[in-house]
């Protein structure tokens, strides 16, 4: 006798086992990227056997926009309020200021909560503006959209200024001061050694986001956050000895590695764009780079040892673009004040010159990656690149404000880094949002102005 199908019952409310599915799917999507998760991970994580899993979702594609929709509406209903009185109604510049302050503080306090839990599902939408997949779209149409259209018109209604294109840069700024920390979170325990983030850091954040942001939007308010005090005007000129537009270098293959190694690299390279050290396989790269298996067991020892390398790598042709900044940085006991504002100007623009073009093979997403799924060669990373750049950066913005508190100076700097690379994360939002096929050069000199005016804004520096 035939076994009659089993056919799904009629949808019904979320039930019990739905939820824990869900959740099940958040904590492992927050660790690993839809490509590496599996159902099986999902399954085991929410207690429960394959088949059931399968049963309420019928494939992970299903599952993956479920959770997608759980994890944006956990940020959106921190907001619905404001969203749904933006929407509903004619908002004054004064009005606008107060509810714009609303969200600022809302956002940094939604951040705090996740910074030091295991589980961030932030990340699972971060990763998903940075590796858009095929859900981008959907996620854009019914949750981020709204969001940046809400944005985009309190900034018109507090500046006075209807331009549609300068509202959305200016509110991608103000997303990039937050992520920043996210991102930044294992750079600054190591090089701090923080255990975690006080309310002392956090008020600091949220002081210095509300307060900056203002000055950005050309807001002179009399109550509430005060911006920095300005120390006096600094003039803005370019440095001799540093061009500001640097042209890309190209390191010479064969310079530090055989012909063997470098192709073994520029396959890793290739393959490390697209999947995690975790999902990707020595096969693959071997395949990518056109070499014998063993070749790589040869050369590198494990998988590991040249995930390592390739990090390296990359990390190297972005250091290349600033090796003129970081030599003119060592070189110097204690650096000028106005040398250091326009190191940290023409860092900036260089910095949004690298990760906002459009690039066919964007190698710069295998060091986000990592700063977004720490994996095991985070350490060494950190220790052989990060560290020591970072300290001459901080420098730099020591000189600049004149404050030689080093904390202050790291958090400083992560909220610069997290402005620039912001306009790469919001990329696709932004692409969708102004009808922009990729950021034009006039683009890319509008966003380099506003982080810079951010920037000294920030570091109570005026030009």
């Amino acid at each position: 006798m035939r076994k009659r199908p089993i056919t799904p019952p009629p949808e019904p409310e979320p039930s019990e086992i739905r939820e824990r599915i869900i959740n099940a799917a958040v904590t492992v999507f927050s660790k690993h990227s839809v490509d590496m998760a599996s159902i099986s991970r999902i399954a085991e994580e929410a207690g429960i056997g394959h088949t059931l899993l399968l049963y309420h979702f019928q494939n992970k594609e299903n599952l993956y926009q479920a959770v997608l929709d759980r994890v944006a509406g956990i940020y959106t209903k921190h907001f619905e309020d404001l969203l749904v009185y933006v929407e509903t109604n004619e908002i004054g510049r004064k009005e606008a200021v107060g509810l714009l302050e609303e969200w600022l503080r809302r956002t940094v306090d939604i951040m705090y909560r996740y910074l030091e839990g295991k589980t961030w599902p932030g990340k699972i939408v971060l990763y998903e503006y940075v590796f858009p997949s095929t859900f981008f779209e959907y996620l854009y149409t019914k949750r981020t959209g709204r969001i940046y259209l809400t944005w985009a018109k309190l900034v018109m209604a507090v500046t006075g200024n209807d331009d549609v294109k300068t509202a959305y840069f200016q509110s991608t700024l103000m997303y990039g001061f937050v992520v920043g920390f996210r991102l930044q979170r294992e750079m600054l325990k190591r090089s701090l050694g923080m255990e975690r983030f006080t309310q002392d850091d956090m008020k600091w954040i949220k002081n210095t986001l509300v307060g900056s942001v203002f000055s950005l939007l050309g807001v002179k308010r009399s109550g509430g956050v005060r911006t920095k005090k300005r120390r006096g005007t600094v003039r803005r000129a370019d440095m001799p000895t540093i061009p500001a537009n640097q042209p890309p270098v190209t390191l010479t293959l064969g310079e530090r590695f055989s012909e063997t190694k470098e192709r073994i690299l520029e396959g890793a390279i290739r393959v490390f764009s697209v999947y995690s050290v975790d999902m990707a396989s020595t096969r693959m790269i071997a395949e990518e780079a056109g070499v014998r298996l063993s070749l790589i067991t040869y050369h590198f020892k494990t998988k590991e040892n040249l995930y390592l390398t390739v990090l390296d790598r990359v990390f190297e042709i972005y250091r290349e673009r600033f090796k003129d900044l970081f030599a003119t940085i060592e070189a110097k006991k204690n650096l000028d004040r106005q040398e250091a504002v326009d190191i940290l100007c023409i860092l900036i623009r260089r910095t949004i010159d690298a990760f906002c073009r459009s690039l066919p093979n964007w190698r710069g997403r295998i060091v986000l990656y990592e700063y977004l799924y720490p994996s095991a060669c985070y350490d060494d990373f950190y220790k052989k690149n990060i560290r020591l750049t970072y300290e001459l950066l901080t420098k730099a913005v020591m000189a600049a404000t004149g404050n030689d508190d080093r904390k202050t100076a790291y958090f400083q700097l992560v909220a610069i880094f997290g402005q620039t690379v912001a306009f790469r994360f919001q990329r696709e939002p932004l692409k969708r949002s102004l009808g922009l096929a990729d950021f034009s050069e006039d683009d890319l000199e509008s966003i380099g102005n506003m982080v810079i005016d951010n920037t000294l804004a920030m570091l109570g520096v005026e030009r």
